[in-house]
């Protein structure tokens, strides 16, 4: 970032954390009660919900879940205040509305894949790609252009060059 700031370009690393004083542990707390699927695998006890929770059968219907009493879509998410100046005529403002770039990943779940050769340049051409997977959204410009590891097609952004 430092190197962005000397170039002149307004790149700042931002993070919120909020102490939420409870313990979530699969002993005593289910923080997903509000969706049908999570309630029914976190129902019973820890080795049960630990294999209900294993079932590759039932990931499709608990990745689908959307919770609305812990979450929500994060282009949902409100801005409420901000400590910089620059930044204050962004509060009250959905994530969605702002021109931001924001990344929200589960850093246990980082990864890279195999190289691979794809033939989509022009002409048929190849490149090689690695993928990476672990990243629940990247907005560009406050538009989602992945979301749980997909692309969404979207694609907001401008190319920089380092000249």
């Amino acid at each position: 970032m430092e190197s962005c700031r000397l170039r002149g370009l307004p790149i700042y690393g931002r993070a919120v954390t909020t102490d939420v004083g409870l313990a979530f542990t699969f002993e005593e707390w289910n923080l997903w009660d509000d969706m049908d699927a999570w309630r029914e695998a976190t129902v019973g006890t820890v080795a049960e919900r630990l294999a209900k929770l294993s079932d590759p059968d039932r990931r499709p219907a608990l990745r689908e879940s959307e919770s609305v009493a812990v979450t929500c879509p994060i282009v949902d998410i409100v801005l409420l205040e901000t400590e910089s100046p620059q930044y204050r005529r962004y509060a009250e403002t959905r994530v969605g509305d702002i021109a931001a770039d924001v990344i929200v990943y589960d850093l246990n779940s980082l990864a890279i894949g195999p190289s691979e050769k794809v033939h989509d340049m022009p002409a048929g051409e190849w490149r090689r790609v690695q993928r990476a997977s672990g990243y629940h959204y990247v907005l560009v410009n406050g538009e989602v252009t992945i979301q749980e590891d997909n692309e969404t097609g979207s694609s907001p952004g401008r190319l920089l060059r380092d000249n």
